[in-house]
C-alpha cells in the first residue's frame, strides 16, 4: 500500500514527531510504500521527497509561533493558513496523483497546514485516515485545561467559553483565531469527509463521539514503542524519575508539594529532566521548599533518556490534564519500570492500576506522596509492577499489535471507497 503521513514537523519535535518517525519505519518494515509531507524547514531531517514539502509559515529558520515575531499581516497570513490552505490542498491532490497514493495519514497539521488538505486528498480520490493526539478539533487551548484545573465547557457547551477566559495564552485576540478556526472547520463539515479517525486513548474516542463522530468511523488503537530500544531492567534504581515537559498542566508543581509533605521521613531522591515556560518558577519553588534531594536536568537524547529511565526505581506522571496518550508511559513501561500516575485522559489506559503501578488523585499531593512511599519502600513490589509493565507492553501496545490495528483501518477505507 502506498500512503502519504502529513505532520506539521519532520524534526523531533514532541510526541507527534515521536509517534511519526516509529510509524514511518514500523510501516516501511512490513513492506508499505510511505511518503511524508510537511513543511519544508531547515531542522527537518532528511528525506528523498523534500521537493513535495509545503513552504513554510514563518520562513525556514522558525518552526514555532511563539518564536516568531510577526507583523499584523504575517498574523492575518497565518490565520488564513490555519483556518484552509490552499497550498496544501493543491500539494496533497499533487502527491496522491503522482504517487499513486491509496491512504493519506493525518497526524498533527493544526494551523500551519489546516485541514484543507482533506479535501486535497478526496479531489485525487485517496482514502483519509486522522489521528487526534490532541483535542484541537473542539479546544482553543488542545489540552482541556484553564484555572490549574480540567475544563470541558468548549467541549459541552462550544468555543465561545475559549473568549471569555482567553485560553490561548491568555491573549483575546490568539484565542477569538483560534475559536474562529475551530468554527469555521465545524461550518464547513470539513472533518465529515475523513474515513476514519484513530483515537490513541479511550477518553479520546468519548471526544470525538460526544463532538457528533459517528462511532463506526472512530477507532480505538494505542500508541506504541520499538520494544527492541528498550531493553527492561529489573533491578531496583536510585531515584524516581519525571521526564517531559515543565509546564502547569502537567503537574510538576504538585509533584514537588509531595515531596514537602514527607516530614520527618526522608523522601526519596527525585530527578527531573525537562524544560518549559515553568522551569525557574518551579526551581523556585523547590528551593523554597528546601528539597535538597530534588535534581533537574536538561532535555536529553533518547538515548540517555532510557539510560535514566532504566536507572531509576519508577517514573511518576503527575498530570493535571488530559493527557492523551504520552510516550513517558509507554517508554518506561518498555523499560520494566513501575508508573505513578493520574487518573487521567489516557493514563488510566496505559497503567493498570495496583498492578503495572499506581493512579492517583490529580492535584492531591497528599495521595501522590503516599502512592510514592508506598512504592519506595517495597522493592518487590517494584519489581512485580515493573515485570507487569512490560508485559502489558508486549501484549496491548507492541508495536505488531498498533500495525495489524492500523492496516485493517487502512484496508477498510480503501476498500469502501474503491481506491484499490
Amino acid at each position: 500500500m502506498k500512503i502519504l503521513i502529513v505532520n506539521k514537523y519532520y524534526f523531533m519535535s514532541g510526541g507527534p514527531e515521536r509517534y511519526m518517525f516509529s510509524v514511518i519505519d514500523l510501516l516501511k518494515k512490513n513492506g508499505h510504500k510511505v511518503i511524508p509531507l510537511t513543511l519544508k524547514l531547515s531542522k527537518n531531517n532528511f528525506s528523498e521527497y523534500s521537493h513535495y514539502f509545503l513552504p513554510p509559515v514563518f520562513g525556514d529558520q522558525i518552526s514555532h509561533f511563539k518564536d516568531a515575531k510577526l507583523s499584523f499581516f504575517d498574523k492575518l497570513r497565518l490565520l488564513s493558513t490555519a483556518m484552509y490552505s490552499l497550498t496544501a490542498r493543491r500539494r496533497v491532490r499533487e502527491v496522491v496523483k503522482r504517487e499513486a497514493i491509496d491512504v493519506v495519514y493525518l497526524l498533527n497539521i493544526c494551523n500551519y497546514i489546516s485541514p484543507s488538505v482533506i479535501q486535497g486528498a478526496k479531489d485525487a480520490g485517496a482514502s483519509v485516515v486522522m489521528r487526534l493526539s490532541d483535542p484541537n478539533f473542539i479546544c482553543a487551548s488542545y489540552i482541556h485545561f484553564r484555572d490549574g484545573q480540567v475544563c470541558l465547557k468548549c467541549q459541552q457547551e462550544g468555543v465561545i467559553n475559549a473568549l471569555r477566559h482567553r485560553c490561548v495564552r491568555g491573549s483575546l485576540s490568539l484565542t477569538f483565531a483560534r475559536a474562529l478556526t475551530i468554527k469555521f472547520h465545524q461550518l464547513i463539515g470539513i472533518y465529515n469527509k475523513v474515513d476514519s479517525f484513530v483515537a490513541p486513548s479511550r477518553f479520546m474516542l468519548k471526544s470525538l463521539r460526544g463532538a457528533g463522530f459517528a462511532k463506526e468511523r472512530i477507532f480505538y488503537v494505542p500508541s506504541f514503542v520499538d520494544l527492541n530500544l528498550y531493553e527492561p531492567q529489573f533491578k531496583i534504581g536510585k531515584y524516581v524519575l519525571y521526564f517531559g515537559r515543565l509546564s502547569e498542566e502537567k503537574g510538576v508543581e504538585v509533584l514537588l508539594n509531595a515531596w514537602s509533605t514527607f516530614g520527618g521521613v526522608k523522601e526519596p531522591p527525585l530527578l527531573i529532566v525537562g524544560s518549559g515556560e515553568d522551569k525557574n518558577k518551579l526551581l523556585q519553588i523547590r528551593n523554597q521548599l528546601g528539597l535538597k534531594n530534588v535534581e533537574f536536568k536538561k532535555f536529553v537524547n533518547q538515548k540517555e533518556l532510557i539510560d535514566l529511565i532504566k536507572k531509576c526505581a519508577f517514573v511518576v506522571i503527575p498530570s493535571l490534564c488530559h493527557d492523551n496518550s504520552p510516550m513517558a508511559a509507554y517508554e518506561t513501561m518498555a523499560c520494566g519500570k513501575p508508573l505513578i500516575a493520574s487518573k487521567l485522559g489516557g493514563l488510566a489506559d496505559q497503567v493498570e492500576d495496583n498492578v503495572s503501578g499506581f493512579l492517583v488523585s490529580p492535584a492531591e499531593p497528599e495521595e501522590l506522596a503516599s502512592a510514592v512511599q508506598k512504592l519506595w519502600k517495597n522493592p518487590e513490589l517494584i519489581i512485580r509492577f515493573g515485570m507487569s509493565a512490560r508485559k502489558r507492553m508486549e501484549e496491548l501496545f507492541s508495536p505488531d499489535n498498533h500495525l495489524s490495528s492500523l492496516e485493517n483501518i487502512f484496508n477498510r477505507c480503501v476498500t469502501k471507497s474503491g481506491v484499490v
